[in-house]
């Protein structure tokens, strides 16, 4: 019972703050992602009531809650992609990391996996 009490109060916490992004923003799509959306039956119901009950009507009218496709992986995907504009932009040319060799050594054991997923070579 606990548990649920918990998973309750953070589908609430997060519904305040989904519509106060909806208020300020105006999103149309909203995609809860990460670790977290595998218990996402768990909070997001309450997160969308929430949601829906606090935020203005306006916004509100054309924005969608999901859930994003890459779950686990989205944290070491933003960091992939983070790294390759760094790289980019210090290097003043686009940077291959699908190539091992060009991966910063120290992350490439725990990256490469995810990079022949984004460029599709498996």
């Amino acid at each position: 019972e606990f548990s649920r009490d918990v998973f309750r109060d953070t589908g609430r916490y997060l519904g305040v703050a989904l519509a106060s992004y909806v208020n300020i923003f105006n999103p149309e799509l909203i995609l809860i992602g990460g670790g977290v959306a595998r218990s996402a039956e768990l909070f997001m119901p309450i997160a969308e009531q929430t949601m829906r009950e606090l935020a203005m009507s306006e916004p509100l009218k054309h924005v969608r809650l999901g859930l994003g496709a890459l779950a686990d992986r989205a944290g070491s995907l933003g960091m992939i992609a983070r790294l390759r504009e760094e790289l980019s932009g210090r290097l003043k040319k686009p940077v291959d990391l699908v190539s091992e060799s060009s991966i910063v050594p120290y992350f490439r054991d725990y990256i490469f996996r995810d990079l022949k997923i984004i460029y599709g070579t498996r």
